[in-house]
């Protein structure tokens, strides 16, 4: 008898548990990053908005050389996600140069915080962004 009343509890609260869960819905966040979008994300500053291809220009402006004793030329390479709302998150280096030079790139790619989103089909995604950031004596 107590088995019986046991198993009717269970299959109550099992059908309980099933009504609430239909009964409120879900939704599941995209987590999806795209690297090809048709529309790529614009870097937002207080003096302009820079489109993809004109991001150099921002860090080049922006850029200071680490250390004047050191001759390190190339490249750090840092990738970089835009969220749906044009935040920034998942800031990594893809390739380091020298330490100090790593340093300084990744204090140039933290001022860029603001962004209009990448849109791909009219909708705001997540777009990966790889920045170059070069460092050559002129």
């Amino acid at each position: 008898m107590v088995c019986i009343k046991f198993v009717i509890a269970v299959i109550c609260l099992v059908k309980f548990a099933l009504e609430v869960a239909v009964a409120q819905p879900t939704t599941i966040a995209d987590t999806t990053v795209y690297s090809i979008v048709d529309t790529y994300p614009v870097l937002v500053t207080k003096e302009k908005e820079y489109k993809f291809d004109e991001t150099q220009s921002f860090i080049d402006k922006h850029l200071k050389w680490p250390d004047p004793r050191l001759d390190c030329n190339g490249s750090v390479m840092i990738s970089l996600i835009v969220e749906k709302d044009g935040t920034v998150s998942n800031r990594k280096y893809l390739k380091a140069l020298c330490p100090k030079f790593d340093e300084e790139a990744m204090r140039v790619i933290n001022f860029m915080n603001d962004w209009k989103p990448g849109r791909l089909n009219g909708d705001a995604v997540r777009t990966v962004v790889v920045l170059p950031v070069r460092f050559k004596l002129h």
